[in-house]
C-alpha cells in the first residue's frame, strides 16, 4: 500500500480518494495545484455523468486512463490515471500530457500490470499498442500487430457485433459496453470501448468463458427436469412460444400412467422414480418427430409438429401407445407394465397460448382415462362442459350431505336354499333437486376424485347403523349389514376409529357389519390397509371382495388378507347357460373360494335358472332382482316383517 513517505517522494500530484469522492490522502504536488487551478473533485468527476461508470471500470479492470481539459499556468493540460489499491481507495495520479519517455514509460508499466486484457486502436482501426494479457489471450505476438488493421487481422470479428459497437463508439463518442463470442478462438469476451478524444478506441476485454458455462448450466438446470433429463414444462412452453410465433400447426400429447400410484405404493417412491427414468429414455429414445417434455409425477408431454390431418394425428398417437406395449426392466422386479391415458390439443384449433393448450390436452387425458387403458382421446368442447359438471356435482354433494339429500337402499342377501335373508348392502342414492335421481355410477366416481368420498361414507355409516339397530329390535333381523368402503379410506387411522366408534354408539355386533372391498393394487400393498383390517378384525368385522375377478387380482394376497367372502360381479352370471367359457371361468372362482375356505355369494341374479345353475356349481348365496331389489329401510322392515309371520 502506499504509504505517506512514498507519496511525499512521488513527483507528480498524487491522491488517494474513495469511490464516494472523499479525500483519503494527498502529497504535496497535489497542494500546490489543488484549489489554486482546480478541485481535485473536479479531478475525479471530470464528467459527473461518467461517474460511476469510471468507478466501475476501475473496479473492472483495475485501472483507467483518461485525458483531461484541466490547465495550470502554463496552460499545460493533464492526464489523469485511476488504479485500483484496496477495498474502495484508488490511486489518483495526474501526468502532463506530454510524449515524454517519462509518462510513456509510466504508462506502459501501468498498462502492463492491468488485470485484464487491452489494446488501442487508431482512427483507422490500426493497431497502436497492445499489452501482452491481450496477446495471450487473442493468441497473437502484440509486437507483430502494430500498425495492421484489425478487421484483416480478425476477419471473422467483422461479422460479429463488435463491428458495430467499435463503430458506435468513434461516431458517437461514447463508451460501448458489450458481451460477444469469437468463434475461432472459442471464446466469449466482456468488453470496454472507450473512444479517445485525440481519436481511435481504447479497448478493454477479458475472458467470460467460465461465467458463460455457468449461464448454461443454470439456464439447463431451469429448463431441464432433474430425474429424467428431458426438458421441463418451463421449456415446453418455450418451444410452443417459438411455433405458435412461426404460426406452424402442432399437437401436443399429454400422457398420464394409469397404474403409477400403485406401482409407488406396491414397490416403493425409489422403484417408481427409476420407472419414470426407463419411460421418459424410452419416450426420447424411439420418438424422432417430435419433443418429449416431462411435466411432474406420472405426466409426459409430447410436441409434435407437421401434422397433416386426422390420419397423422391418430398415427402418432397410436405410436405412442405401441411404446407402452412392452414392459419396462427395473433390476431385480419382475416386469412391469403401464398404461397410459394421452389426451391431445392443437394449434391452433383448440387455442392459441401454451396455457390453453396445455390446459385442454389434460382435459382430454381425463376423459380418455375414462376409457380402457391405453387410449388417446382429442380435446372437444364437450369435455370442458363435462368437467364444469363434474365440478359443480361435487359441491352439491358436500351440500346434499349436509342437507340430508342422501338416502339409503338395502339390498337382500339371500340363501336361495331356505329362501332366508342372511345379508343386506347398503347402496347409496342422491335425489338432486333440480336434476332428478343421479346414479350412483356417476356420483361415487366423482366424490372418489374431489374428496367428498369420506363424508359420503361416514353419513351412510351413521345413518344406516341406526336404522340397522333399529330392524335387529324390532323384526328380529340377525343377518349382516355392508359397506363398501373406498381402499383409501382404509389408509386413513382416523377413519378406521369413527367406524369403531360409530358401532359402538349403535350398539350392534362387530361380527354383523361387513365391509366390501373393492379389488385395487393399493388395497394388496399398502402396509397401512393391512394394519387397519387387522384391527378391524380383531374387532370382529368381516370382510368381502368385492366383483371379484374384475379387477387387480393378486391371489396370493388372499391368504394374507383377513378375507371371508369373494363376491362373484353380475358380468359372470350373465352369461350362465350360454357362454360356457365364462362359465368355467365361475366354476373356476366358486372352487377357489370353496379350497380357500371362504364364503361365495353371486351379484346381479335375475332369473330362477341363473339360480339354479349357480345351485348345481355350489354356490348358494345370491343377491338380485330375481328375489329382491333394492329397498328402502320402511319396505325393508315389512319384508322382514311378512317374513317373520311365515
Amino acid at each position: 500500500m502506499l504509504t505517506s513517505r512514498f507519496l511525499e517522494v512521488c513527483s507528480d500530484p498524487v491522491i488517494i480518494v474513495r469511490a464516494t469522492g472523499e479525500l483519503v490522502q494527498r502529497n504535496r504536488h497535489w497542494k500546490e495545484l489543488d484549489g489554486a487551478f482546480f478541485h481535485f473533485g473536479e479531478v475525479l468527476y471530470f464528467n459527473k455523468e461518467n461517474h460511476m461508470w469510471l468507478v466501475e471500470s476501475v473496479h473492472r479492470y483495475g485501472y483507467v486512463d483518461r485525458e483531461l481539459e484541466l490547465y495550470d499556468e502554463h496552460e499545460q493540460s493533464f492526464r489523469l490515471t485511476i488504479t485500483f489499491l484496496e477495498e474502495d481507495l484508488f490511486i489518483c495520479m495526474l501526468k502532463a500530457d506530454s510524449t515524454s519517455s517519462i509518462l510513456a514509460e509510466t504508462t506502459h508499466s501501468i498498462i502492463e500490470s492491468m488485470v485484464g486484457a487491452f489494446y488501442s486502436l487508431d482512427n483507422e482501426y490500426r493497431f497502436a499498442y497492445m499489452n501482452t494479457k491481450a496477446g495471450k489471450m487473442l493468441e497473437r505476438e502484440p509486437q507483430q500487430l502494430i500498425g495492421k488493421v484489425v478487421w484483416e487481422e480478425f476477419p471473422s470479428s467483422r461479422e460479429t457485433n463488435v463491428y458495430d459497437h467499435f463503430k458506435f463508439a468513434i461516431e458517437n463518442m461514447e463508451p460501448v459496453t458489450f458481451e460477444d463470442y469469437y468463434e475461432p478462438l472459442d471464446t466469449w469476451f466482456d468488453v470496454q470501448v472507450i473512444p479517445n478524444r485525440t481519436g481511435g478506441l481504447s479497448v478493454y476485454f477479458h475472458n467470460i468463458n467460465e461465467k458463460k458455462e455457468l449461464e448454461v448450466s443454470l439456464w439447463n438446470a431451469a429448463h431441464t427436469d432433474f430425474l429424467t433429463g428431458l426438458p421441463n414444462r418451463r421449456r415446453l412452453y418455450q418451444f410452443m412460444d417459438i411455433s405458435i410465433a412461426d404460426k406452424e400447426p402442432f399437437v401436443i400429447y399429454y400422457i398420464n400412467l394409469i397404474q403409477f400410484r400403485s406401482i409407488n405404493d406396491l414397490y416403493g417412491h425409489e422403484v417408481g422414480d427409476l420407472l419414470i427414468k426407463e419411460i421418459g429414455r424410452r419416450l426420447k429414445v424411439e420418438i424422432h418427430s417430435g419433443t418429449v417434455c416431462h411435466l411432474s409425477g406420472d405426466d409426459f408431454a409430447v410436441i409434435y409438429q407437421g401434422i397433416h390431418g386426422e390420419p397423422t394425428l391418430s398415427s402418432f398417437g397410436e405410436t405412442l401407445i405401441e411404446l407402452f406395449s412392452k414392459p419396462f426392466v427395473i433390476e431385480g422386479l419382475p416386469a412391469i407394465y403401464v398404461d397410459p391415458s394421452i389426451g391431445a390439443s392443437i394449434f391452433p384449433i383448440d387455442g392459441k397460448e401454451p396455457d390453453t393448450l396445455l390446459d385442454k390436452a389434460a382435459v382430454a387425458m381425463e376423459e380418455a382415462k375414462k376409457k380402457d387403458a391405453s387410449y388417446v382421446m382429442c380435446y372437444d368442447r364437450d369435455m370442458h362442459e363435462a368437467i364444469n359438471r363434474e365440478i359443480m356435482l361435487a359441491q352439491e354433494l358436500r351440500n346434499a350431505i349436509l342437507n340430508e339429500e342422501l338416502s339409503y337402499h338395502y339390498q337382500p342377501q339371500v340363501d336361495s336354499r331356505t329362501h332366508e335373508i342372511i345379508g343386506m348392502e347398503v347402496l347409496t342414492r342422491w335425489n338432486h333437486p333440480v336434476l332428478g335421481p343421479i346414479p350412483p355410477n356417476t356420483f361415487i366416481p366423482i366424490a372418489e376424485a374431489n374428496g367428498v368420498i369420506e363424508g359420503v361414507t361416514r353419513n351412510q355409516i351413521t345413518v344406516c347403523l341406526a336404522e340397522f339397530k333399529r330392524l335387529r329390535n324390532n323384526h328380529r333381523y340377525n343377518g349382516t349389514i355392508s359397506f363398501n368402503i373406498s381402499s383409501r379410506l382404509l389408509t386413513s387411522r382416523s377413519f378406521i376409529d369413527f367406524l369403531v366408534g360409530s358401532i359402538r354408539e349403535a350398539e350392534v355386533p362387530f361380527e354383523k357389519i361387513e365391509l366390501e372391498l373393492t379389488e385395487s393394487v393399493q388395497l394388496f400393498s399398502d402396509k397401512d390397509i393391512l394394519k387397519h383390517l387387522s384391527i378391524l378384525r380383531e374387532r370382529g368385522l368381516r370382510f368381502a371382495i368385492d366383483d371379484f375377478g374384475t379387477g387387480y387380482s393378486m391371489l396370493s394376497y388372499l391368504n394374507r388378507f383377513p378375507i371371508d367372502k369373494l363376491k362373484i360381479d353380475k358380468s359372470f352370471i350373465d352369461p350362465l347357460g350360454v357362454d360356457l367359457g365364462v362359465e368355467s371361468v365361475l366354476i373356476s372362482i366358486i372352487g377357489l373360494a370353496r379350497n380357500l375356505h371362504l364364503e361365495v355369494i353371486a351379484e346381479g341374479v335375475e332369473t330362477e335358472e341363473q339360480c339354479l345353475r349357480l345351485q348345481e356349481h355350489g354356490c348358494y348365496d345370491v343377491q338380485g332382482y330375481y328375489y329382491y331389489k333394492p329397498l328402502t329401510c320402511n319396505d325393508l322392515s315389512l319384508v322382514l316383517m311378512e317374513l317373520h309371520h311365515q
